[in-house]
């Protein structure tokens, strides 16, 4: 099975970077330590990641108007991650388990034409 491109991975790992890292920041605010699992696999045309944890459920942002010329400190992640990546989905579980499902698909080779 070929390895995708270096763009393909790159931004794979991106976004289940920040997609890890956010659960790691905010999914346990009120517990010192909690659990995160991750499932890779790699197809033949794309790389997928399974996370799942059983902290706080996810609820989407609200974005207030922002100054432009002025970088907020966070709240870039989400939206980086899916620019970077080909479906970002999330859900939750009955049995109470955030599952965040990431894919990228491999880039067309065009090095024939």
């Amino acid at each position: 099975m070929p390895l995708p491109e270096a763009k393909s991975r790159m931004a794979f790992e991106l976004g289940v970077t920040e997609i890890a890292t956010n659960i790691v920041r905010y999914a346990y605010p009120a517990r010192p330590v909690g659990e995160l699992e991750v499932r890779l696999q790699l197809y033949t045309d794309r790389l997928e990641a399974l996370l799942l944890d059983r902290g706080q459920p996810f609820e989407e942002p609200t974005s207030p108007e922002r100054d432009p010329s002025v970088l907020p400190e966070g709240g870039l992640g989400l939206p980086l991650t899916r620019r970077a990546l080909d479906v970002v989905e999330y859900s939750r579980s009955p049995d109470g388990r955030n599952c965040w499902r990431l894919m990228k698909r491999f880039a067309e080779d065009t090095s024939a034409e």
